[in-house]
C-alpha cells in the first residue's frame, strides 16, 4: 500500500493519509477496498491467535486445577482497544475471593534467551497495558509463551524484553 501512494516518511504518510482520506477511508474510494482487505486479513488472523491462546491457557487452568472458562473480549471493545485485553478468566484467590485475570495475545516471529531475559519478537508494535499476562502466539507451528506481566518488561518497537522469572509456559 505505501508503494502504491509512494510514502518514503512518516511526514509523507500523515500527508497521505491526510489528502487521500476520501480514497482510503469512504466506500468507493480508490483504495478502500485494498485497506478493508487488509485490515479484515489482520483481524482475522488475531481472532486465530486468541483462539489458539484460549486453547493454551484453559489446558493451563486445567492442568493446575483451576475450575475456570477462559473467554475472548469481543473484537474491537473497548477493553480490547483501549485496554489491550484480549482473554480474561475467573478465579478464587486465596481468600475465596473472585477476581478477574486478563491477558494480552501477540504474534510470535522469534524468541530467545539473553541472560536472564527472554527477548521475543513479534509481528506488530508492542506497547504495555495493565494486563496480567501476556502470551505471544505461532498458530502455524503451534507454539506459544506465556509470562506474567510486570512492571519489569521492557518495550521496544516490535520486541519486548522479559525477565525469564516470568516465564510460565513455553510450548514448542
Amino acid at each position: 500500500m505505501l508503494d502504491k501512494i509512494n510514502c518514503k516518511s512518516k511526514l509523507d504518510l500523515f500527508n497521505t493519509i491526510n489528502n487521500e482520506s476520501r480514497n482510503l477511508f469512504l466506500s468507493g474510494g480508490l483504495y478502500f477496498n485494498t485497506v478493508l482487505g487488509k485490515l479484515q486479513i489482520t483481524e482475522s488472523s488475531g481472532i486465530r491467535n486468541e483462539e489458539y491462546g484460549v486453547k493454551i491457557l484453559t489446558n493451563i487452568l486445567r492442568e493446575k486445577g483451576i475450575a475456570s472458562k477462559v473467554y475472548r473480549t469481543e473484537t474491537d471493545c473497548r477493553d480490547d482497544l483501549l485496554h489491550g485485553i484480549d482473554l480474561y478468566f475467573n478465579f478464587k484467590n486465596s481468600q475465596g475471593v473472585d477476581k478477574k485475570a486478563t491477558c494480552q495475545v501477540k504474534p510470535l516471529k522469534s524468541y530467545s534467551e539473553e541472560g536472564d531475559t527472554f527477548k521475543v519478537v513479534s509481528s506488530g508494535k508492542l506497547q504495555p497495558y495493565n494486563v496480567n499476562y501476556l502470551m505471544f502466539v505461532d498458530t502455524a507451528a503451534k507454539r506459544a509463551l506465556l509470562f506474567k506481566n510486570s512492571d519489569m518488561v521492557r518495550y521496544q518497537d516490535k520486541t519486548v524484553y522479559i525477565p525469564i522469572s516470568q516465564l510460565l509456559l513455553v510450548k514448542d
